[in-house]
């Protein structure tokens, strides 16, 4: 792809966080996240519980942590690790469900043959570390 024309690597963790478009701040520690009514091209927004580490965001309670990821690319990969699964859905409603298990590791999400815009609705087991997002 023309450089520029994607969108750039995202961090999950709070040393290096960028793309962040959720309501409230991105910082170390837990907090409960929303997504935001309106979200900005290229950008991504955590809802649920989760704990945000300097490398890394884990979802911190029970249930699922969600992530709403908004995109221009042709790939999109996802770096994880830890224990559990991940279901992706794309907004054309297709799902898959990637089950993750050791240390990081990246994972495909999409691969098509053009640059597009996209979104993708993420929800991420407790136990499974969410790194950052490649685009390619």
């Amino acid at each position: 792809p023309e450089a520029g024309s994607t969108t750039r690597e995202t961090f999950l963790g709070s040393s290096k966080d960028v793309n962040f478009a959720g309501p409230g701040a991105y910082r170390a520690g837990e907090s409960k996240f929303s997504l935001p009514a309106d979200q900005a091209s290229d950008t991504f927004a955590l809802e649920g519980a989760w704990r945000v580490e300097t490398q890394f965001a884990t979802p911190s309670g029970a249930d699922a942590g969600g992530i709403r990821l908004d995109y221009h690319a042709a790939e999109v990969r996802m770096v994880l690790a830890g224990e559990g699964s991940v279901r992706v859905r794309d907004q054309d409603g297709s799902e898959r469900t990637i089950d993750v298990s050791g240390t990081p590791r990246s994972y495909e999400l999409v691969k098509r043959g053009a640059v597009e815009p996209g979104i993708l609705s993420i929800e991420v087991d407790p136990g499974v570390e969410v790194y950052s997002f490649t685009f390619g």
